[in-house]
């Protein structure tokens, strides 16, 4: 018989505490049965800062030892610390928001950073290359071994920026694993010893630390993979300090939550701004505002919510904070979810209950608006049919017809909608998310979904169909990034071969130009330099990561 583990402790920060300001008996209740499910799972836990009162709870069959806290990693969760580290120089001096990263970096990484600020890293406006793509693209998942070598081999490469600095803010993790390489170069110090020396040892978060080569404490923490009836123990390493790489207890961050809910300092006033990039280039994302600590906040039915998740190896972990009503929730587990915000969220809905507005309500249901449609023609026909690119995000979709009903689809998702004419220039779709419309353009089509188009150009039909040289055939070689890929050719078809030996089919979408269902290989680009063929491989968070092809003088290196 499984053994089943249950943890309370109640501690206190404060000598003067007033029992009933913070979580009734009744409201614990509420809680703990949201955690029911997890009697039989590995540990799943919350904590409550509500007013003076810090409550922490374990569920499942931990496997905590009773002479040492139990430790989860945090993943993206660490750059919040990150961000504090990196403003706790500036605010004593040390660097300012407004210095450029280039004399910082230039012996660490080889990316294009010309007239990039530190600022530009905090507030994710600096175009670089995504982190976590990049990671992706080496063939690290969430359960591999990650080490710094690994993260260094990546910005040794001479990347691509994905859009010129201060276009877009685009939230990632490659501004906290440089924001880190800045900290080590300004303090002298590895960021593990830094954070440590600098916030948690004067905190006493005696079990939390960033995870790096010269980190002495044990660094295997398990975690749990759902096999279905069974649990399969992990033990990750995700040695990448900076975007990753934390190392915490339940105690450890409840300690630091109050804290923050106290302290009155102006950094820990900044870490909770909005951040603002310019005018025109705000930090709007769909879970929110992106905060200087590096959190996301918006407005809650009338309550300010600031809140954090991360994910990593079986671990996940997520923070919600309410300033105003003095009440912080940190849920963290280890038993392969991928996400547990939804029980932090469940909690604050009971602990907020009184507090939250109500929700609107329209008196009477909005009439629904008809919209007029017409028959299909064949100069309809002519003018959508066909096969659409969008060379941004590298989609590729297709509208044809089938038993005389336009159909859009997307192969991304096998998924098909019916077309429906509104008139000779525009199309509507019906979906489970709604009725959008496609516009039709001089070069293509607009797909406009609550008033934001995506914009994709028609290709010709002999895009479609461009053939291929063999001498593209053969194997291709990242030596920085130690990867290898290979184009075959089999029946006519194109094929793309990792180095873990998956396939994908390559579809084209033009002149050596083809797309893929992985994310890794999300658009190839094939052109000669020379008499030698090269691989160019793109997806959302890269651009032209070059890959040469294998001879002779390549094995050798190799």
């Amino acid at each position: 018989m499984k053994c089943t583990f249950h943890y309370f402790i109640l501690f206190l920060f404060t000598s003067n505490i007033v029992f009933g300001q913070g979580v009734s008996e009744a409201q614990q209740t509420q809680i703990d049965a949201l955690f029911a499910d997890f009697d039989n799972s590995p540990t799943v836990a919350y904590g409550i800062i509500y007013n003076d009162e810090i409550i922490s709870k374990f569920f499942g069959q931990s496997s905590r030892d009773s002479k040492q806290p139990e430790q989860f990693r945090l993943g993206g969760i660490a750059m919040h610390f990150t961000a504090y580290a990196i403003l706790s120089l500036v605010e004593n001096k040390q660097i300012a928001l407004t210095d450029q990263v280039s004399p910082y970096l230039s012996e660490e990484v080889s990316l294009k950073m010309e007239g990039i600020t530190v600022h530009d890293l905090l507030t994710h406006a600096h175009g670089l290359p995504e982190y976590w793509s990049l990671k992706q693209l080496q063939g690290k998942t969430a359960y591999d071994t990650f080490q710094p070598s690994d993260a260094a081999a990546i910005f040794k490469q001479p990347l691509d920026p994905l859009m010129p600095q201060g276009q877009e803010v685009s939230f990632s993790g490659t501004g906290a694993y440089l924001l880190a390489r800045i900290v080590e170069k300004v303090s002298g110090k590895s960021f593990a010893q830094y954070t440590h020396d600098q916030l948690f040892a004067p905190l006493k978060m005696q079990h939390t630390y960033f995870c790096d080569t010269n980190t002495s404490r044990n660094q295997n923490i398990v975690s749990y993979l759902n096999k279905g009836d069974y649990y399969e123990p992990q033990i990750v390493q995700h040695n990448d300090s900076g975007a990753a790489g934390l190392i915490a207890t339940m105690e450890d961050l409840l300690i630091w939550f109050k804290h923050l809910q106290e302290k009155e300092s102006t950094l820990h006033q900044q870490l909770d701004q909005s951040i603002k990039y310019n005018a025109t280039t705000i930090s709007e994302t769909p879970n929110g505002q992106i905060t200087f600590g590096q959190q996301f906040t918006y407005e809650l039915r009338g309550v300010q919510k600031i809140w954090d998740y991360g994910s990593i190896g079986g671990f996940a972990s997520s923070v919600f904070r309410f300033p105003e009503q003095d009440l912080s929730i940190v849920i963290l587990s280890k038993n392969g979810l991928t996400y547990n915000g939804f029980l932090g969220m469940h909690t604050a809905d009971i602990l907020l209950a009184d507090v939250y507005e109500e929700e609107e309500s329209p008196l009477e249901q909005e009439a629904v608006v008809e919209v007029n449609t017409i028959p299909l023609t064949q100069s309809i026909k002519e003018a959508f049919v066909g096969h659409y690119f969008n060379n941004d995000r590298y989609l590729l979709r297709e509208i044809k017809v089938i038993d005389d009903t336009l159909r859009y689809h997307n192969s991304d998702y096998n998924s098909t909608f019916n077309l429906l004419p509104i008139n000779e220039q525009e199309l509507l779709v019906k979906t489970h998310l709604g009725d959008h419309k496609i516009m039709r353009t001089p070069t293509g089509i607009d797909f406009l979904i609550d008033g934001e188009s995506s914009r994709l150009e028609k290709l010709a039909s002999d895009q479609m169909v461009s053939p291929l040289p063999d001498s593209f055939m053969g194997s291709y070689h990242n030596e920085g990034l130690q990867l290898q890929l290979s184009i075959v050719k089999e029946s006519d078809q194109l094929f793309l071969l990792d180095d873990e030996t998956e396939r994908f089919v390559l579809q084209v979408v033009g002149q050596q130009r083809f797309v893929t269902k992985s994310n890794r290989y999300k658009y190839i680009k094939l052109r000669m330099e020379g008499d030698t063929p090269a691989v160019y491989v793109s997806s959302d968070g890269y651009k032209n990561i070059p890959f040469e092809q294998i001879n002779c003088s390549t094995i050798d290196r190799i």
